[in-house]
């Protein structure tokens, strides 16, 4: 009997160890609608397909990722990318596009699929003019069944992106900033007023109607240079904005932008600020700079940043900061002013009197793109008020290749000459190759002989650092120099600081002052060659190369 009971007790224990020793798993399954091309049966005949879809024109394929296991699912990564195969179906080379103006994918939702959940990312493509998705683009799913996500090995899922698009090519609206504030002012005073630039990135012509803004009460509009304009892949024109506030209060409006762009017939950009109304005490001493006497009980900054400052790369910008008291302006209440700066991805851009008294700050931006300028003022009582200061840097040129990477290592940008006149494409470590041994002011002369602005570039040599290394062209030559520029990126071997592990790269391409392609890729060793893209001019098509192996 004594056996018995003892046999009864142990039961809940052993079943306690015999749960603990069964390992959750999870699992993993995919599937979009079989329309896109997916074959229930067999996923490696299964394509993520488009269709044919007409210029302008959005189309969209839902993803849907399930975790039928009873255990978390990681994912490590779900991403395009154009990959490059061994005979064995083994990836070789692997690019991620990381923007593209027509490819899309949202961003996940989450990095873990729960047990029996699911997660959906979208791939959005919306033509601008007519032609097929590079052959070679995938969608690349990484997850831990499949990848090693610490070791950043495996073998990933790779699923075959297809589309053709067919009709006209079209412009494609958008402004610079996409949204304007003017923060807080005081009722009284005078506001700045801000610029706002609207361009075409779009192959097609874009033809903007009238411009108009929907409250003439509190703001006021001068458009005069961009309404009933065209223009051409690139270009742009600005418009400036006023805030006249007539009473206190957050006031909002749109500026509405008619033109032809098929999905944004009425283009609207927010504008938004606030009056204050509160008195400022003005102290009868406040001049006096031998003033000792305290501050007001009442009162508190206010930050107040400037519009946004347009630039171009290489260039000190500036930054000012119009911030006041509502206690007053005495010597007691002097502001500190405290600068932080968001670069662009890649930039080595940093603040010179980041803390200080002064209102200005003066950074060096080296690449195209947002920066944007957070400033904290601060009273003698402790209390603070903050702004954004956005600063947009737009390239100059026709043709402009941008790279930096992510650790300590010597990377060089080479771009290959396209044609010589006579039909010979450059090669590397030659007068056919822009980089760092022949590429500065100017040394080469490509394109029509004497003519400058269709010569190559590079602005920046970065020697054991992160970059950025650029090369630019003004203005590409036309036939019978036209055709197809190869970006090549070499890892120099001899460096002091040299990374012999692996380097992620980047490289953005922009062409008639539009972000065309940013590629991310990943180099380990030294001194091999790695080619990026090539791009053909005058069209602006971007092809992605094989890395190693060369451009096909």
């Amino acid at each position: 009997m004594k056996r018995i009971l003892l046999l009864l007790a142990l039961l809940p224990l052993l079943s306690c160890a015999e749960n603990e020793i069964v390992a959750l798993e999870p699992g993993f399954s995919i599937g979009w609608p079989v329309a896109n091309g997916w074959d229930p049966g067999n996923l490696d005949t299964s394509v993520l397909s488009f269709g044919e879809v007409t210029t302008g024109s959005a189309a969209m394929i839902p993803v849907q990722m399930s975790n039928g296991g009873d255990a978390g699912l990681t994912i490590c990564g779900v991403y395009l990318a154009a990959l490059a195969f061994d005979e064995a179906g083994a990836i070789i080379n692997e690019l991620r596009i990381e923007a593209d103006p027509e490819l899309s994918q949202t961003p996940l939702p989450m990095d873990t699929i729960p047990a029996g959940a699911g997660i959906q990312v979208q791939l959005r493509y919306v033509p601008l003019l007519e032609h097929a998705i590079t052959a070679g683009v995938y969608l690349v799913i990484k997850h831990e069944l499949n990848w090693d996500c610490e070791a950043n090995t495996g073998s990933a899922l790779a699923i075959p992106v297809l589309g053709q698009a067919l009709g006209d090519p079209i412009p494609d609206i958008y402004s610079k900033p996409a949204f304007i504030d003017f923060g807080t002012t005081l009722l009284a005073n005078a506001v700045p007023p801000q610029q706002a630039l609207v361009g075409n990135a779009g192959p097609g012509l874009l033809e903007i109607g009238t411009v108009s803004i929907a409250d003439p009460t509190h703001f006021g509009l001068d458009a005069s240079a961009l309404t009933d304009s065209n223009l051409s892949l690139g270009n742009w024109a600005f418009l400036t904005v006023f805030f006249n506030p007539q009473g206190a209060g957050v006031h909002s409006t749109d500026i509405i932008i008619t033109s032809n762009d098929p999905d944004e017939a009425e283009y609207r950009i927010p504008v938004t600020g606030t009056a204050d109304d509160t008195p400022i005490d003005d102290p009868g001493d406040d001049d006096d700079d031998d003033d000792s006497s305290p501050p007001p009980s009442t009162g508190v900054p206010i930050a107040v940043c400037g519009g946004t400052i347009f630039a171009n790369p290489l260039e000190v910008v500036s930054v000012s900061s119009f911030s006041f008291h509502t206690g007053g302006f005495g010597p007691t209440l002097s502001l500190q002013y405290s600068w932080t700066l968001t670069p662009v991805a890649g930039s080595i851009t940093t603040l010179s009197g980041a803390n200080t008294s002064t209102a200005t700050t003066n950074p060096y931006v080296d690449l195209v793109g947002t920066y944007v300028a957070h400033l904290t003022v601060t009273d003698s009582a402790g209390l603070t008020d903050s702004c954004d200061q956005t600063i947009e840097v737009l390239p100059p040129e026709n043709f402009r290749v941008e790279l930096f990477w992510d650790a300590e290592d010597d990377f060089d940008l080479h771009l290959l000459e396209a044609n010589n006149g006579s039909g010979a494409q450059g090669t590397p470590f030659t007068g056919g190759d822009c980089y760092f041994g022949n590429c500065q002011s100017l040394g080469l002369d490509w394109g029509v002989p004497g003519d400058i602005y269709d010569n190559p570039y590079l602005d920046l040599d970065d020697i054991g650092g992160l970059g950025p290394e650029n090369i630019n062209i003004t203005d590409p030559a036309l036939a019978p120099y036209a055709g197809w520029y190869q970006v090549m990126v070499d890892d120099y071997t001899g460096s002091s600081d040299d990374n012999y592990g692996t380097t992620n790269g980047t490289v953005n391409i922009y062409l008639n002052q539009v972000l065309v392609q940013t590629y991310g890729f990943s180099m380990s060793g030294e001194g091999a060659p790695y080619y990026v893209a090539k791009i053909q001019w005058p069209s602006g098509s971007v092809v992605p190369c094989n890395g190693l192996g060369g451009c096909p």
